[in-house]
């Protein structure tokens, strides 16, 4: 009996029941821990890697139905036989100079392209577009629109727009283009780009004479729907203030080009007047420039009348279906990703990766080997042991190997014989009780569980009279699950 523990002051004495159901509920919150970390990591990884549709990827694309989406223009330009896909490869990888036109609707700053999208758009890439459109290509592009919220608090409009005390200018890859004396060939898109003011629409847009005149006019959103235009229009009041009852919303306000545009730029089309769309020669291409991204949205084609302009717009790009209409996807950060390696590198996939990886670690090795000294295997209880041999026992029995058990019982008396310095072979009566000889009254092929149990009788008579003649204390007699059960693994003969 083990002596009792003592009890000292400051020790706590914890019953190693009670200290195994605390690890077995550790266990348990770890491993629930475990599979929700996983779940939440396979789904950043698939939200990535595989998302739902291009359609409900944030910003204006031309995938984006929204209002102020280019999806709109996309179609449009399919339905009028214009063969039209978007482009979601870098500047890098542009198609044949002579072949295609790249449409850049509302592209995005460089610096909001590496800071959102992770996406670097380096010198090359520009050196590379340029290259190309001086070589042949053509270039259609719009001037950023506005990342702007537009709230109403008591009937006034409020414009919030992030970073709006930055005041110097949105940088595209177009203005990669300015000042570079190391590009050898025809300079592109010579004096730099023209800036923009908002001016007052009236919506009056007139071509000039040198591509063909003609004239339209455009509708603008006002009141409620201006919200929706908030990228392209500024209709907020020059004071604040709050609107009485029947006040007529503030005129919208559009992006034009200031005046005068440099000397490399053509003034095609003019919007109230004011230089609305330019044209630039560069080498052997041309690049038309818009002030603003507005005729392009979805909501300008579908309500406001601009689809005669963007119509003339992309017939002259194309050069009347000559050339296919590339929409610029990798300018709205779009950009097609280029392997599972390339992937890692991103700081999106980067720390789920490693999150697993040591996930995968701590598995492993949880179920390598223990360190230490190796654990000894549990010793079966005696009640399994004995469940056990009367089990082979009762197999055996059923199975009316009774002879086997006859030659099991027998060897182990003459086992235990050995044991005490005995010879069985001298005693005669062992030979006698050999279950393969024919006994007096006996069948030849009958051996059954009575002549079995007479044996173990006679066999055990014969085991303590041997012992008693050489002096030896009486001995255990043989239990009867046990010649049995042994003789299950003996085969019969």
């Amino acid at each position: 009996m083990s002596p009792v523990a003592r009890l000292q002051p400051g020790v706590v004495n914890e019953a190693e029941s009670a200290r195994a159901r605390r690890r077995t509920q550790l266990t348990l919150l770890l491993r629930v821990a475990a599979a929700l970390l996983v779940v939440w990591l396979l789904g950043r990884l698939l939200d990535v890697v595989w998302p739902a549709s291009l359609s409900n990827a944030p910003g204006r694309t031309s995938y984006s139905y929204k209002a102020d989406g280019y999806r709109g223009s996309l179609e449009f330009a399919r339905a009028l036989g214009h063969e039209a896909q978007p482009k979601r490869t870098s500047y890098g990888q542009m198609p044949a100079s002579d072949a295609g036109a790249l449409v850049m609707i509302d592209p995005l700053p460089v610096a909001e392209l590496e800071r959102t999208h992770e996406q670097r758009v380096d010198r090359s890439q520009a050196q590379a577009l340029e290259q190309w459109l001086a070589a042949g290509g053509r270039v259609l592009a719009t001037t950023p629109a506005r990342s702007i919220l537009r709230v109403s608090v008591f009937g006034a409009d409020l414009e919030l727009e992030p970073g709006a005390e930055d005041s110097s200018s949105p940088e595209t890859v177009l203005d990669e283009f300015e000042g570079d004396d190391e590009f050898e060939g025809d300079a592109a898109l010579a004096g730099g780009m023209p800036s923009t003011e908002w001016i007052e629409a009236q919506g009056e847009l007139a071509w000039e004479p040198s591509v063909g005149g003609a004239s339209e006019r455009w509708s603008f959103p006002l009141g409620a729907g201006a919200q929706l235009a908030a990228p392209f229009l500024a209709s907020e009041p020059g004071d604040f203030h709050f609107p009485s009852r029947g006040e007529a919303p503030p005129p919208p306000k559009l992006q034009v080009f200031s005046e005068p545009v440099p000397d490399s730029w053509e003034i095609v089309a003019r919007l109230d007047g004011r230089p609305f769309v330019l044209l630039q020669h560069a080498g052997s291409g041309q690049a038309w420039l818009v002030a603003s991204a507005w005729p392009f949205s979805n909501l300008a084609l579908a309500r406001h009348g601009t689809e005669r302009f963007v119509a003339r717009l992309l017939a002259e790009v194309s050069e009347s279906d000559g050339r296919v209409l590339y929409f610029d996807e990798f300018g709205h950060g779009l950009w097609e990703r280029g392997g599972w390696l390339f992937w890692l590198k991103k700081d999106v996939l980067l720390y789920p990766a490693l999150g697993l990886g040591v996930l995968a670690l701590l598995l492993l090795w949880r179920g390598s080997q223990r360190f230490g000294a190796p654990v000894a295997d549990p010793e079966p209880a005696r009640r399994a042991k004995e469940e056990f041999v009367l089990g082979l026992a009762d197999v055996a029995l059923r199975a009316g190997r009774h002879r086997a058990a006859a030659r099991s019982l027998l060897a182990t008396y003459q086992a235990r014989l050995t044991e005490h310095g005995l010879d069985a072979a001298s005693e005669p009566g062992w030979a006698r009780l050999d279950p393969s000889r024919k006994r007096a009254g006996d069948s030849p092929s009958h051996f059954g569980l009575g002549e079995l149990q007479a044996l173990a009788r006679e066999a055990d008579a014969l085991y303590q009279h041997q012992l008693a003649a050489a002096g030896v204390a009486r001995g255990r007699s043989v239990p009867a699950a046990e010649p049995v059960s042994r003789a299950a693994r003996v085969p019969s003969r």
